[in-house]
């Protein structure tokens, strides 16, 4: 059974992988198709560790939203980027996280943003977060200028 689950992740992994390596055949694919996906936190869509995604923004006021959520059963060390794939957008980056503590609290911290070089850099947040907990990610415009950008996560167990 752990071998086909196994297999399955891994199908989907490499899915992804063709998908995010090729991000004009990308857009092509889902242009107007994916306004709408992921807009709200409640929409998020998943993050796998180790694989990247190219994604855009629709509109000066759309923003993507992504999660993460920690089954290990331990902490675990976020490392997160938002790489644009040209400077024709400056793209905010945020990070929260939600999970409910052992006193049964349900818990949610506020939106932080990393920090902002340039409108070529990527922005990196690195963060830990406990077992359970969901990891959210915003990904929005101070200058919107319809470029993509790639997001990829790796988590390692603390």
């Amino acid at each position: 059974m752990k071998f086909k689950k196994l297999l399955a992740i891994l199908m989907v992994a490499s899915s992804l992988t063709v998908l995010a390596s090729s991000p004009s055949a990308f857009a092509s694919d889902y242009g107007t198709t994916s306004v709408g996906v992921g807009d709200t936190q409640a929409q998020a869509l998943d993050l796998i560790p180790g694989v990247s995604f190219t994604h855009f923004l629709s509109s000066p006021t759309d923003e993507d939203w992504f999660k993460y959520t920690n089954k290990s059963g331990k902490f675990q060390q976020l490392n997160t980027h938002v790489q644009p794939n040209n400077g024709e957008s400056n793209f905010r980056f945020g990070f929260k996280y939600k999970y409910r503590t052992a006193s049964n609290y349900d818990y949610e911290s506020d939106m932080v943003y990393a920090g902002f070089l340039n409108s070529y850099s990527a922005q990196l947040i690195q963060a830990i977060i406990p077992p359970g907990a969901t990891a959210y990610f915003k990904v929005d415009s101070t200058k919107f200028g319809g470029s993509q950008y790639t997001i990829g996560l790796h988590s390692s167990d603390l």
